[in-house]
């Protein structure tokens, strides 16, 4: 007998579920497309892509045939997982990835992020697969966070409080804020993104001076600039931020590509590694 042949919201349903049990949450709309196409490459990501909307159950519009099958759920543009009953279903026979695996080595959305908002997204969302314990992975946006040990979570849009020499007390708020709750130790990410003009790098560099003096050794500082065609430019703005630990500049379309970001995961690893050490 000739095999049945699968629908897309059936081969999307099932994708997501081996992206699920092979610990690749969230997945993105390219991972998605990428399996569907090994798996019949009759269906092409114009056919895919509309079913993807329709079965995402907080997204408007997709194909109409969708309708009411809630699948998937974003979690951020283009950044999926499986909505909760079918994760239920999915978890209780998944793999158990080590926490810290190289499960993605670069951004895995095809396109470049539009806005700062949604780079800051998809590195929280690939930092998850990189370091992340398993099904920690909670919020959306501003409030993504996630475990990477039991004393260690990534969180997004985090503040940290120092003071002046003058005796106030002023709060700088991290893109992405990695923390080491037992023993009180940071590393505050700033990324920086197309709005690139030299008084926002001051800015920051004002901020990172004074949390260095705040927080001394307990602090790692990182800036990440993806830099655009117009605007400062990375030499300029490394000068300028100078009082980071740690600066990667790059082109926005070097950073996506494959081990882009690697430089900025071993710097993370250092980290965690020296949190291990002192456990």
């Amino acid at each position: 007998m000739p095999a049945v042949k699968l629908t897309i919201w059936q081969l999307v349903e099932q994708c997501a579920q081996e992206l699920t049990e092979k610990g690749l949450t969230p997945f993105s709309r390219g991972d998605l497309v990428a399996c569907i196409q090994r798996r019949n490459p009759q269906y092409d990501a114009n056919s895919i892509n509309p079913i993807i909307q329709g079965v995402t159950d907080n997204l408007k519009g997709g194909a109409p045939g969708a309708a009411g099958k809630a699948i998937l759920h974003s979690v951020a543009r283009g950044q999926f997982v499986l909505n909760d009953k079918r994760a239920a279903t999915t978890n209780a026979h998944s793999l158990q990835p080590s926490p810290r695996s190289s499960l993605c080595n670069h951004i895995s959305d095809a396109s470049a992020p539009s806005t700062e908002d949604e780079l800051r997204d998809l590195l929280m969302t690939n930092l998850y697969k990189r370091f992340g314990k398993r099904a920690t992975f909670t919020g959306i946006g501003s409030t993504i966070a996630f475990e990477i040990d039991d004393d260690v979570i990534c969180e997004a849009e985090q503040s940290l409080q120092y003071s002046l020499p003058n005796g106030v007390t002023l709060a700088h708020k991290s893109d992405i804020l990695i923390s080491d709750k037992r023993r009180e130790r940071y590393i505050s990410i700033e990324l920086k993104y197309k709005s690139a003009v030299t008084d926002q790098f001051k800015c920051r560099a004002y901020d990172i001076h004074h949390l260095k003096q705040h927080y001394r050794e307990s602090l790692h500082g990182i800036m990440l600039f993806a830099k655009v065609k117009s605007g400062i430019s990375i030499k300029q703005a490394k000068a300028i931020c100078y009082q980071f630990d740690e600066f990667f500049g790059a082109p926005i379309e070097k950073l996506i590509a494959p081990k882009g970001l690697e430089p900025l995961y071993d710097a993370i690893s250092r980290f965690l590694e020296s949190v291990d050490a002192n456990a």
